[in-house]
């Protein structure tokens, strides 16, 4: 089950844009959505408390290409 849910998209975007999205985008955006929270929970296990928000982005383009190949 994806962790964002489609009905939470559609509301963002009523709220945003004040409109819904067109037929199963929701769903769409919302697995997306999903798979990215837990790829940055994956990888935010790897990073030392410390680490600056800048060096987090570097390692989310190594999941990225990771996952690419």
């Amino acid at each position: 089950m994806p962790r964002v849910k489609p009905e939470t998209v559609t509301a963002t975007s009523m709220d945003f844009v004040g409109k819904p999205l067109e037929s199963g985008q929701d769903v769409a955006v919302a697995e997306s959505l999903s798979i990215l929270l837990d790829a940055i929970d994956n990888r935010s296990k790897e990073l030392p408390l410390e680490s600056e928000p800048a060096d987090f982005t570097s390692v989310l383009e190594e999941l990225s290409e990771e996952i690419s190949k």
